[in-house]
């Protein structure tokens, strides 16, 4: 089963990897349009492995129904915050 596949018939994904300069920003907007709408992403990786803005669109649009992440979020503008748990109203 490819990565697109796995994406897009997947209700939880759950992120436990290293981060690497191989492997930052693994789901950005293309990858967070293959997925199912309301996917729950789980994060227990050091930040970088999603793409921050990315996450935060796909939270407002209601593509995700919720994230949580363990680490800082870094944003554009060099601020960060941690996310925690996030969900859409």
């Amino acid at each position: 089963m490819s990565l697109k596949e796995l994406i897009s018939q997947s209700d939880v994904i759950s992120l436990n990897l290293a981060l690497s300069e191989s492997i930052q920003n693994i789901n950005g907007k293309a990858e967070f349009t293959e997925m199912k709408t309301g996917v729950v992403i789980v994060s227990t990786a050091r930040s970088g492995l999603v793409h921050t803005e990315a996450v935060i669109e796909a939270l407002d649009s209601g593509k995700v129904g919720g994230t949580f992440f363990t680490s800082l979020i870094r944003l554009r503008d060099g601020d960060s915050f941690y996310i925690g748990l996030l969900c859409r109203t």
